[in-house]
C-alpha cells in the first residue's frame, strides 16, 4: 500500500531553518498517524520570490531536509 499526503503550512515561527524542520515533522506525522512508512518526501513551496530573498527559502528547504 502506497500513502501519500501534501500539507501547505504557514509560518508558525520567524526563523526559516526552524519553519522547515516544523513542517517536516509534521509530514512525517501524518504518514505515521496512518501506520505507513516514509519512504519519499516531497517539498511543495509556494514562495513569494518578490518579497522574500531567496536565502529564505534555502533555509526553510534545508530545515526541511
Amino acid at each position: 500500500m502506497l500513502v501519500q499526503t501534501v500539507d501547505f503550512f504557514t509560518p508558525v515561527v520567524d526563523d526559516p531553518y526552524l519553519f522547515g524542520q516544523i513542517a517536516a515533522a509534521n509530514a512525517l506525522s501524518d504518514i505515521y498517524a496512518m501506520r505507513a512508512r516514509p519512504v519519499l518526501a516531497l517539498a511543495l513551496a509556494a514562495f513569494p520570490m518578490s518579497e522574500l530573498p531567496v536565502e529564505t527559502l534555502e533555509d526553510i528547504l534545508r530545515g526541511g531536509a
